[in-house]
């Protein structure tokens, strides 16, 4: 009455009384009321009428929201069919991509190992790191693709957010807070550390760009169950917003910005934002954009955080010794320039080297070596041949003739879209196209020590 007051003395109204509109669960939404210019008390007629009255604009307004949602469902849906053939292509060019870095990756490694130090050795290293960016590019395709399945394990995701700002910022007069980490009940999340630490660094680098002359970033984590103000199903999340007090976004671009190729920056590529989506998506959450001009952006971020019963990992160092114990490895791959560089690698490292263009070659060739008395250690196998038996199958049959074969995967897709159901956890070590020689060692390595490291 306070805030109205004034309005009934400047037009004369001497009564006023009204009745709560309500939404379908019963919480009032607003009122419906009736003035009179004369003193009066509400008879039978008048408490009908604002029921009546109400009841209506209760009735309109529940529909007008129900028609939001619908239209904000029907956007997403047909967002998410647009990108879809979006992510099938960017997909299938990051697994041709990787699998031709690997072979050049290889090749310039080995050539490295063999020439001394020089012009020539130099000129090598400026090649790989030439393909070192190529290989970023492509991640940033696989992070677009529907089939790239995030590779979980517990992470400290306040390790992952101070590295991640700290990278985007650098050379930067930006400043950021984070807070929020000391009332999680636990800090370690069961997510893709490489494609979370890309999320953050691509919004960081977002909120940077839009803060040219300096400002500040705030970053802040909260665990919270169920959220209603998402589509998401019941559970327990952790919510991360990145806010930022740059000049907001306008509000024809705000329904946009998480569109593929739409940038408001004429040197953007206009993915950075439909990354973060297609990571958050691929992850199981939710991600939104909240801004108004003048006032900076918020970005909240919903992941399902399911609580780590184990403490994240640390990395462990690379090992320098060059050979490895005596091995006999078994490769399938049906490029056969991935089988020849992946042959020499092994074959400097000290093992002994077959391969075979698909699964029923490699369970044949398997079967001679065993009538030959040959133990074969290690099956390096790519995950899908074209025509062929593929890596989960041929594991499969492998371990049918010997249950403690040990087997990696090789491929150019983020685990090809597979995940538990498709049989791609079984494997003892992943190989994640394109690799190096060292890591190739560093998976070797580790299956002789029977730990399960994955590169």
């Amino acid at each position: 009455w306070k805030n109205v007051s004034h309005l009934a003395r400047r037009f004369g109204i001497r009564s006023c009384f009204s009745f709560p509109i309500q939404n379908v669960d019963g919480a009032a939404i607003g009122s419906f009321a009736i003035s009179s210019y004369q003193p009066k008390t509400p008879d039978g007629f008048h408490q009908t009428l604002l029921d009546i009255c109400a009841c209506i604009c209760g009735l309109i307004l529940q529909r007008q929201s129900d028609d939001r949602q619908r239209r904000k469902l029907l956007e997403e849906r047909i967002r998410d069919e647009r990108v879809e053939s979006l992510g099938v292509l960017a997909g299938g060019i990051a697994h041709d991509f990787n699998n031709l870095l690997t072979i050049m990756m290889g090749s310039m490694d080995l050539a490295a190992s063999q020439v001394p130090p020089g012009p020539a050795h130099d000129a090598l290293d400026v090649a790989i790191q030439g393909a070192e960016q190529a290989r970023k590019l492509t991640e940033q395709l696989r992070a677009m693709s529907r089939g790239n399945s995030p590779i979980r394990v517990p992470n400290d995701i306040g390790h992952i957010i101070s590295e991640s700002v700290a990278f985007a910022l650098r050379g930067s007069n930006v400043s950021w807070q984070l807070s929020g980490l000391d009332a999680l009940n636990s800090p370690v999340i069961n997510v893709d550390g490489a494609q979370i630490g890309r999320l953050i660094q691509n919004l960081v680098l977002n909120a940077r760009q839009a803060m040219p002359t300096g400002g500040n970033i705030r970053i802040h984590c909260e665990e919270v169950d169920n959220p209603e103000s998402v589509q998401l199903p019941a559970g327990h999340y952790l919510k991360m917003t990145v806010s930022d007090n740059g000049p907001g976004i306008p509000p024809d671009a705000l329904d946009k910005v998480l569109d593929p190729y739409f940038t408001t920056r004429p040197e953007g590529s206009g993915l950075g934002l439909f990354i973060c989506w297609s990571i958050v998506r691929n992850h199981g959450g939710h991600i939104a954009v909240e801004s108004e001009p003048g006032q900076g952006t918020r970005i909240i971020i919903h992941l399902p955080h399911a609580r780590p019963a184990v403490a994240a990992c640390e990395a462990k160092p690379l090992l320098s010794a060059d050979r490895l114990q005596p091995s006999n490895v078994l490769i399938m791959d049906d490029d056969d320039l991935i089988r020849r560089i992946l042959r020499t690698i092994l074959e400097q490292m000290g093992c002994r080297v077959w391969d075979g263009a698909s699964g029923q070659e490699v369970v044949k060739r398997f079967d001679e070596l065993q009538q030959q008395g040959i133990h074969v250690d290690v099956c390096i196998l790519d995950l899908t041949i074209p025509g062929g038996m593929g890596g989960v199958e041929t594991r499969d049959e492998l371990r049918r003739r010997d249950p403690d074969i040990k087997t990696v995967l090789s491929t150019g897709y983020a685990m090809d879209g597979a995940d538990n159901s498709d049989g791609a956890s079984g494997f003892d070590a992943a190989l994640m196209k394109p690799y190096r020689i060292a890591t190739v060692r560093t998976v070797l390595h580790g299956l002789q020590s029977n730990s399960r490291p994955v590169g």
